[in-house]
């Protein structure tokens, strides 16, 4: 038999029961053969959910508290599943007096809100916790090593945020990030993220308060997990930073946005590292990876070899989709650039690129470029529509170069 354990939020609902020997048995009772694990269901909170011994067996201690494999059942059909010989009105009266302290528990005197930047670096942190029980108790992000992975939370403040349930000692008991597409001055659409809480009470209280608030469940990993989780892109203006979190659901990385597209990056990596840590681009192994912005590579991570830094869109592209400008020492894309008639290319916006009239590109101040008197049009200087009398170039069809002519 194995050591019977009850999660503390379970614990403290059946010691709020006077006047009951089969809660004070369940809570002195040291082993059980047929199921173990008990805690309150997070479906159902007037439920007990609990983890059959034979799935233990065949899956192992580490998959107790997975929602998947728990089962759930009224409190007094779990009860008779670990106690023997019950008389019939002693399970009724322990099922009313759990269902009144069931009931009383639903009135929490638990505080929620929302915090942003730097506090929501302070509620990741272990030692705010009340117990490290539960999904909250696993969070691989509350060590203190994990302080500096934060950024891309604590310096996107006006679309990211973090709901924190507190006790009356100002102890962290479940907390869930908040998603702000637009911002959060825009209340029309919030999301809410996965739930960690130290207990499936507390869960279920995050749970209500968040749905009671209208925001929109995005995570398939909470309670009453929606049916089509919806496809977003979270519009950062922040995401440059040495180290990122392990996130939930808005896991990809990319130029402009967190989604959960499958477009950019994993940020799926506990030691704060973007992941994966070869080139996407040549498969080299690499310690110094950027994104990709822009062309067919967009969201991309390239090594020092496969990329290049664009000042005039502000990002890194792939120099197999960009080209190099001499004349404006910058890198493009291939459909910004122009062919120069001497074969080189320049940045089609550049303030010195001009156009002659045969339509070729040149560079302003190009010596066989000339402006004959009096046009406004340029001309190379082998153009037979131009032709240069003592040091001045003309249009052959112009009225002075025929009075030259005449004279």
């Amino acid at each position: 038999m194995n050591e019977l354990v009850i999660t503390k939020v379970l614990e403290q609902r059946l010691r709020r029961i006077k006047d009951c020997s089969i809660a004070e048995q369940l809570l002195a009772l040291p082993t059980t053969p047929d199921i173990n694990y008990l805690s309150i269901s997070k479906e159902d909170n007037s439920q007990i959910s609990y983890m059959d011994t034979t799935k233990l067996e065949k899956f192992g201690v580490g998959k107790k508290w997975n929602v998947k494999l728990r089962s759930r059942a009224r409190p007094g059909r779990v009860i008779q599943r670990i106690l023997s010989n019950l008389q019939d009105r002693d399970v009724e009266s322990f099922v009313n007096k759990y269902s009144a302290a069931a009931s009383k528990s639903n009135k929490s005197e638990n505080k929620i809100s929302i915090v942003f930047g730097e506090k929501i670096k302070f509620w990741y942190h272990r030692k705010n916790y009340f117990s490290e029980c539960g999904d909250l108790g696993c969070s691989c992000m509350k060590y203190d090593e994990c302080q500096d992975y934060f950024g891309i939370y604590t310096e996107n403040p006006d679309h990211v945020g973090m709901a924190i349930m507190v006790n009356n000692e100002n102890k962290l008991l479940a907390r869930c990030l908040i998603w702000y597409p637009n911002t959060k001055k825009d209340k029309t659409t919030i999301f809410f993220d996965r739930i960690y809480a130290y207990s499936d009470q507390t869960e279920f209280e995050m749970y209500n308060w968040c749905i009671g608030k209208g925001f929109t469940q995005c995570s398939n990993k909470n309670i009453n997990k929606p049916k089509n989780v919806p496809t977003i892109k979270i519009h950062l203006p922040n995401l440059k930073f040495s180290y990122y979190p392990y996130v939930d659901t808005f896991y990809y990385l990319s130029t402009d946005n967190l989604n959960n597209l499958g477009d950019g990056t994993s940020l799926d990596n506990t030691d704060g590292r973007l992941s994966p840590e070869t080139c996407d681009l040549c498969d080299e192994e690499s310690d110094d990876l950027e994104i990709i912005g822009g062309g067919m590579h967009n969201g991309h991570h390239a090594c020092e070899c496969c990329r290049e830094y664009s000042n005039h869109h502000g990002y890194y592209v792939y120099n197999g989709d960009a080209r190099f400008c001499d004349y404006t020492n910058d890198w493009y894309f291939s459909e910004e650039l122009v062919d120069l008639y001497d074969g080189s290319e320049c940045f089609e916006d550049y303030d010195k690129l001009k156009q002659s009239e045969n339509g070729d590109y040149f560079i302003e101040g190009d010596s066989e470029f000339i402006q004959p008197e009096g046009s406004t049009d340029w001309y190379h200087e082998s153009d037979s529509e131009v032709e240069e009398v003592d040091g001045i170039w003309y249009l052959i069809n112009s009225e002075v170069y025929k009075n030259l002519q005449e004279c």
